[in-house]
């Protein structure tokens, strides 16, 4: 996406993936979901970063979020 996406690709990954996010955040409070979100969204930014995640990195406690 980082590299080859064309700007139609963008605006929907943007609306679809990335604009839903606090709604499914607020929504994931209510329903125990919340670190789920939240491990999405980071991955997003991680991915964009380039950065590469690692099995470590997501264990439960690793996180300064969870």
């Amino acid at each position: 996406m980082r590299r080859h996406a064309r700007a139609p690709q963008w605006g929907r990954f943007v609306a679809y993936g990335i604009a839903p996010l606090p709604f499914l955040w607020i929504a994931g409070l209510f329903r125990g979901r919340a670190k789920a979100v939240t491990a999405k969204g980071l991955g997003i930014v991680d991915g964009m970063r380039g950065k590469r995640v690692t099995a470590d990195a997501i264990r439960e406690g690793a996180g300064w979020l969870w």
